[in-house]
């Protein structure tokens, strides 16, 4: 058994050391900004859609200051010759390293990074709660039983807040937890009622501590808000245009996200640049 055992761990330290050479290329070339590079490091087989999604995070910083990152492999799994690797990720531009889900195929040459498929998220799945009705794949079922009642709570601050009554029985909000394809920043209008599609919250990169949930509770309630305001005031005058971004990051404020507790900076940066446009 001993010997199984280590026999084993030799192998899964070996695929480690190869997906970490895998990373370590697409880290030189997002260091040096070297957009076709990271292109060519991407799975050629994987949709086109999730490799120009990928290809475009890989641009040189804007002052030409030097940048530093770093990737460490913190979990993975072998399925069928793919890999889906938690990784944590401290970048020099950024202030706090973050946590990010990425899946990788072995070739003849190596591992080489790719779409997220079935084969780690499971077949679809359907559940429902007061006022919304999810559609996601089996991995994302533990985020999202427990953002659900999270959401059915900030879903009726958000209305309340702006001097709307909660019909509990009327239409529910589709949310669809995708792993491809576009995600639009609005909502759609299908024949079962409004549709929202939002990233599976593993795919996100999200500060260190963040659980999957609370990834989906800021990702669907962002889109709440956004539809809210799109729906009841998109007819105002252009010159009070200003008045929808003011009650957008107002209504953000009022739900105590992520964003939230960033407050301070953001009305700096948006006083800033206020003044500078002056």
């Amino acid at each position: 058994f001993f010997w199984l055992w280590r026999e084993a761990q030799a192998a899964l330290d070996l695929v480690r050391d190869e997906l970490s050479a895998a990373i370590e290329l697409e880290v030189w070339a997002d260091e040096r900004g070297d957009r076709a590079m990271a292109s060519s490091l991407l799975d050629e087989y994987a949709d086109e859609s999730w490799r120009k999604q990928i290809a475009t995070r890989f641009f040189p910083p804007a002052d030409g200051t030097p940048r530093h990152i770093s990737v460490q492999i913190d979990d993975f799994a072998i399925a069928e010759g793919r890999a889906l690797l938690h990784v944590i990720v401290s970048d020099s531009r950024l202030a706090a390293p973050y946590q990010e889900t990425r899946v990788y195929r072995e070739t003849t040459s190596g591992w080489i990074r790719s779409a997220p498929g079935a084969d780690f998220w499971g077949a679809w799945e359907s559940q429902e709660s007061a006022h919304f009705s999810f559609r996601y794949r089996k991995r994302n079922r533990a985020a999202v039983t427990a953002a659900a009642p999270q959401l059915d709570l900030l879903y009726e601050q958000i209305y309340r807040a702006v001097g709307l009554s909660v019909d509990a029985e009327g239409e529910k909000m589709q949310v669809e937890l995708r792993i491809s394809g576009p995600i639009p920043q609005g909502s759609t209008r299908t024949a079962s009622g409004r549709l929202l599609a939002v990233a599976s919250p593993e795919l996100l990169p999200r500060p260190l501590g963040f659980s999957s949930a609370r990834v989906l509770v800021e990702s669907v309630i962002q889109q709440v808000i956004n539809l809210l305001i799109w729906e009841r005031m998109d007819s105002i005058p252009s010159d009070w245009q200003s008045i929808r971004s003011g009650l957008r990051l107002w209504l953000l404020w009022k739900v105590d996200g992520v964003l939230a507790q960033s407050r301070p900076e953001i009305v700096r940066w948006l006083y800033s640049e206020s003044v500078a446009e002056r």
